[in-house]
């Protein structure tokens, strides 16, 4: 809580709680623009808090309650972000506006889970499903079909949803966070074929399913886990889900087909690759071109001047031989320098597929 003095009753009565330095209070308008910040915002939050800016920028699982339509009281489910668990309460008054109390329980959940965690270790060894805390999933326990489901909100991030499956959070602890679509990709680079299509699908604000080819990911030795991934559209949100398929129903013949596609998307990257390797070597002959020609008209300068003091016997008189030698050995190193760089110009030339010919006639004889 910041020392200066309360700047009005609502901010005076929040100081007086017992846990108000890990408590934060947020007021916005229909849209979600923050109209004002109370309390510890730096506590829940590694950017910088500002108002007249979207509070779903600064916590994207709020996408869903923004706009505001109607007046309502909302208990929000706990939600672990940044290190954190967090408890909300959202309230919207007759205006529209909101209240968004935001608690830090993380000590809470740390004791309960020091209490349960050799339950949890037997359970999750026998496949069962272990709860993360996340905000509910609109299309109700998907996590007990192997599908984990993700919102995508606007700035492109994936906010998982609901309870994780056991397979999610054993292979991929990483993305159970919010992540962006790199951090999606990263993990799962078929779903770089995907996306595009599912971006499409979003647009037409369809509510049925759209869904990818098979693919097999690799996350820990030779376990293979067979995966598809499909598109959604909700309340207007878009949805992603990514399902684990049994591989005991995956014909011999689809498992193929998937190895043919993977070895299309090596090639696919490894022509890409390539692609931008050419583009990086033209750059390199490009400056070795242009350095080697900036640098021929001083060197050829400097040669010059040096010949000249050369043959100025005038000059040569008033030096000794030491000074003369000096002069000489300084002309041929010039020139051996001017030699190199005419030759290191000429072949970033022909790199770069410029070559100028000199054509001369001669009579042949017999």
């Amino acid at each position: 809580m910041d020392n200066d003095n309360p700047k009005n009753i609502i901010e005076f009565l929040f100081a007086q709680r017992a846990d108000a330095n890990k408590e934060l209070l947020i007021r916005t308008n229909p849209a979600g623009i923050i109209l004002e910040i109370i309390g510890n915002p730096r506590h829940f939050s590694r950017t910088n808090l500002k108002p007249d800016m979207p509070v779903t920028g600064y916590f994207p699982f709020l996408n869903t309650f923004f706009p505001v339509t109607k007046a309502k009281q909302t208990s929000l489910p706990r939600v672990n972000w940044e290190k954190l668990y967090m408890d909300m309460q959202l309230v919207c008054d007759q205006n529209l506006e909101s209240w968004i109390l935001f608690s830090d329980v993380t000590e809470e959940v740390n004791e309960v889970e020091e209490n349960i965690q050799h339950d949890n270790d037997f359970t999750l060894k026998h496949n069962s499903k272990i709860k993360h805390f996340s905000f509910d999933n609109p299309f109700g326990d998907l996590n007990l079909f192997d599908i984990v489901t993700f919102l995508k909100t606007k700035e492109d991030k994936f906010v998982p949803l609901g309870i994780i499956p056991s397979w999610f959070e054993q292979y991929f602890p990483q993305l159970i966070s919010t992540k962006s679509t790199e951090d999606l990709l990263e993990t799962f680079p078929y779903l770089e074929v995907f996306l595009p299509h599912a971006k499409s699908f979003w647009e037409t604000k369809k509510e049925s399913l759209s869904g990818s080819d098979m693919w097999i990911e690799n996350p820990v030795g030779e376990i293979e886990l067979h995966l598809r991934a499909f598109a959604t559209n909700k309340n207007e949100n878009n949805y992603l889900l990514i399902r684990l398929l049994d591989h005991d129903d995956i014909p011999v013949s689809q498992r193929t087909i998937q190895k043919a596609r993977e070895h299309q998307l090596l090639y696919e990257k490894l022509k890409k690759a390539e692609k931008k390797l050419q583009q990086l070597l033209y750059y390199k002959d490009k400056f070795v071109s242009i350095v080697s020609h900036d640098l021929r008209s001083p060197m050829a300068s400097v040669v010059s001047i040096a010949e000249m003091l050369l043959t100025d016997q005038q000059l040569l008189s008033t030096m000794s031989d030491f000074n003369r030698e000096i002069m000489q050995s300084m002309k041929e190193e010039l020139l051996r320098l001017l030699e190199y760089n005419d030759r290191l110009y000429h072949w970033a030339n022909l790199e770069l597929g410029i070559s100028n010919s000199n054509r001369k006639k001669y009579r042949l004889t017999s």
